[in-house]
Order: C-alpha cells, then structure tokens, then sequence
C-alpha cells in the first residue's frame, strides 16, 4: 500500500512539472496590437514588471499553458488588488491594455496559472 501512494505522488508531481513552462517570457510593445516598438523578453516567473511606455504585450512561450497576468497601475505590484487581471490562454496572441496611453505607468506580474483570480 505504501508503495502505491509513493507511486501516486510520484506521476502527480511529474505531471505538475510538465505544467510549468521552461521558456515562456512576457514581451511588451510601445503600440496598440503588438505595434511599435518591442521591449525584453522577460521571464514569466511572477516578478513584477515595470510597462511604462507600453501599451500591448504578448506571451512568448512554446508550450499550451494558460497565464495569468496581473496589472497594476500604482506600488510597483504591492497592492493587494490588481486593476486588471487578464487570462491568457494562446500564448503568442497580442494584448492591448486600452486606449493608447503610453505615458501610463503600468506594472504587470505574469506566472503561468489555470486561473487567474
């Protein structure tokens, strides 16, 4: 019996491992529709980003995993409540945050998530 649960575990942890992206990064654009001028590839790993000047972003991954990216408009990602929290689920399909605003400071937070609460 113990060997079953040790086993169970076993394939639910490589399958959670399966779940998170290797490679999968958050590129923001200075234009509407991923237009304009492109920013970093930064890694999805939750770390707050700072947007300003940007107005579209992009997930650049090669996996099918759903992403969750948060916005924030003040507090460098401190507040407890995001403005925004946007739900991604094909990777590579650009985002356009409103109406061209590009001198609005935004930061986002993008990890990967089946839901983004």
């Amino acid at each position: 019996m113990k060997s079953f649960f040790s086993l169970l575990a076993l394939g639910l942890g490589s399958s959670l491992i399966r779940l998170v992206p290797v490679n999968a990064g958050i590129i923001a654009y200075g234009g509407n529709f991923c237009g304009g001028s492109a920013g970093a590839d930064v890694i999805c790993d939750g770390r707050c980003i700072d947007l300003y000047g940007r107005n579209s972003f992009k997930i650049n991954a090669t996996d099918v995993n759903t992403y969750c990216v948060k916005v924030y408009s003040e507090d460098y990602c401190k507040s407890a409540t995001p403005s925004q929290s946007i739900s991604i689920e094909l990777p590579g399909v650009c985002t356009t945050f409103g109406p061209e605003t590009t001198d609005m400071h935004r930061w986002v937070a993008c990890t990967p998530a089946l839901l983004c609460v």
